[in-house]
């Protein structure tokens, strides 16, 4: 997985979570908690996978697609 931040000028304003190396079992329902000391909130996103393994069906020319629905 990798992390980037997403900024406005020098104000971090978000994160973005980069799956690498996708498989269909990380898909499913993900929460997200943020928590502040103005309190805190919970957002839910379903992940969907779908495995695009090009028109040779595997091999060396693989290729992983996410598709992300519902944020």
């Amino acid at each position: 997985m990798r992390v980037e931040y997403i900024t406005s000028g020098d104000v971090t304003i978000g994160l973005r979570y980069i799956i690498l190396s996708v498989m269909e079992l990380d898909g499913g329902l993900y929460s997200c908690i943020a928590t502040n000391k103005f309190g805190s909130d919970t957002k839910q996103l379903t992940l969907n996978v779908k495995l695009d393994y090009g028109s040779g069906g595997g091999g060396s020319g693989e290729t992983n697609e996410v598709k992300l629905i519902e944020i």
